[in-house]
């Protein structure tokens, strides 16, 4: 059984407006992909990196957008843990067809970890994948409007067999 250790990217803000997201939208959707993360979010992200800096993985994922990868190199300075880019975990295209494919690449994503059986892995990418992976690995189900059942950036989510765990490191 897989120990899963989840963490989204840092927080971000769109300075220019709705019409930048737009015109940065990939062509699947799932928002820019050049969006980078704000620095206030960076102390949760070491604290993040010195906690998983003792936590033994196999293999550790990241979403290819900016954000992810700005985070991610921020958790591996501190815990030396190198992270592979996987399309697979990119962001979630906003309707019910992007809802499909998207499902389908969570899935095949965890059944790729699931064959090759590791112990542990560590994964930082956006909150509707972090749905996705939440619930498909509890329930083996995922619909549409659980897209929205992540937690907060800051935050590391912990999945082991069907429990849940959450630790905040946004505190001072």
């Amino acid at each position: 059984m897989t120990t899963f250790y989840i963490f989204r990217h840092g927080n971000t803000k769109n300075t220019e407006g709705v019409s930048s997201f737009i015109k940065h939208l990939s062509l699947d959707g799932g928002g820019p992909r050049d969006l980078p993360i704000l620095p206030k979010g960076k102390d949760a992200l070491e604290k993040i990196g010195k906690y998983l800096k003792d936590v033994p993985t196999e293999s550790n994922y990241t979403s290819p957008y900016l954000r992810c990868k700005e985070s991610s190199k921020i958790v591996s300075d501190v815990s030396g843990k190198t992270f592979e880019e996987d399309e697979r975990i990119r962001e979630l295209t906003r309707s019910i067809k992007g809802f499909v494919g998207f499902k389908g690449r969570v899935k095949n994503f965890l059944k790729e970890i699931e064959d090759k059986n590791y112990s542990a892995v560590t994964i930082c990418t956006h909150g509707a994948v972090i749905a996705a992976i939440k619930h498909l690995i509890t329930s083996g189900k995922f619909y549409y409007f659980q897209g929205m059942d992540f937690p907060a950036p800051g935050n590391l989510m912990i999945i082991k067999g069907k429990k849940v765990e959450i630790l905040n490191f946004n505190k001072k």
